[in-house]
């Protein structure tokens, strides 16, 4: 099998405030280098769809890069709410590796949403998470909690 150099890169960071009203979240920033058009707008649809439309700071460059087949809709596929709970996170895909990385509220979320993207991310595509939680508030909850 030839292996093929992918030289696409495309990196959606996603930067969220912990405060959860909308008006106080900051911008989702997604960037990078796509084969088309079409991805490009498949790709920001599908994160306008999740985010809307305001919250989203369009850096998306179309280029001559090579993409495996299906991959803008593998990328399309993994921008869904659940990206929603990772906060100051990053999701990542660069070729057929996927990663996301970032703070979640809560450590019982961690393993629901990672079975959830992994169950999303099929062969060749690959996932590596590195999701945590954000010891300083989750004090304040567990404090909260107490009461």
């Amino acid at each position: 099998m030839k292996k093929q150099i992918i030289k696409s890169i495309f990196y959606i960071a996603f930067f969220m405030s912990s405060v959860p009203v909308i008006a106080y979240a900051e911008p989702i920033v997604v960037e990078g280098a796509v084969p088309n058009e079409t991805s490009k707008q498949a790709i920001l649809n599908k994160i306008y769809a999740v985010y809307g439309k305001d919250q989203v700071v369009d850096k998306i460059q179309v280029r001559a890069v090579s993409a495996p087949n299906g991959w803008s809709d593998s990328v399309s596929e993994v921008i869904m709410e659940d990206l929603k709970k990772v906060k100051q996170g990053k999701l990542s895909v660069r070729g057929t590796q996927v990663e996301l990385a970032g703070n979640m509220s809560n450590q019982n979320d961690i393993q629901p949403t990672t079975v959830n993207f992994q169950n999303l991310v099929q062969a060749p595509y690959r996932l590596n998470t590195q999701l945590t939680v954000n010891q300083a508030e989750q004090k304040i909850i567990d404090e909260a909690l107490k009461n």
